[in-house]
């Protein structure tokens, strides 16, 4: 849940130092069946009314934003790492084309298993879907951590991150 050597935390504490947001941080163990919706109202019932969200999430947590987060009132836009595109692609491209017209920014490391199938994503032609691909990156841009935190807090505060 806090990552590697902390780096959620550091994030979080970088977004909420810069930015002024609370930041959320869920875990996401392999034999959890995410029920999106309910863990977003958990956060409600603990934090309080909220005016708009950022969802950020890496691998499987990306591919649950994806296929699910276009039913969740309040989130604006989504930052969806790594999410590997080669399991149940026709769930994912269906739950990003329900996002309507909000801003998705989808990124991959170049050295990521599912990069190659980015074509996919690209061939949709989803106007609100951004796709990027991060030279040098594997799926944990292991060596190159400080870029992927740099792109999470930069797209945090809505900064261009590319």
């Amino acid at each position: 849940m806090y990552g590697r050597d902390n780096k959620y935390l550091r994030i979080a504490k970088r977004i909420n130092e810069q930015y002024g947001y609370s930041v959320v941080v869920s875990a996401n163990p392999v034999e959890y069946d995410c029920d999106l919706e309910l863990e977003i109202n958990y956060i409600s019932d603990e934090l309080g009314a909220y005016d708009e969200m950022y969802f950020i999430d890496i691998s499987n947590g990306a591919i649950i934003g994806a296929t699910l987060g276009f039913g969740i009132n309040g989130i604006q836009k989504m930052l969806l790492i790594n999410g590997p595109l080669m399991i149940n692609y026709h769930k994912t491209i269906k739950g990003i084309k329900a996002f309507g017209a909000k801003p998705i920014d989808v990124v991959y490391g170049e050295n990521d298993p599912s990069a190659m199938y980015t074509v996919w994503l690209e061939n949709e032609k989803i106007s609100n879907c951004d796709v990027r691909i991060i030279p040098g990156a594997d799926h944990n841009f292991s060596g190159i951590e400080d870029v992927f935190e740099d792109i999470i807090v930069r797209w945090g505060g809505e900064l261009s991150i590319f």
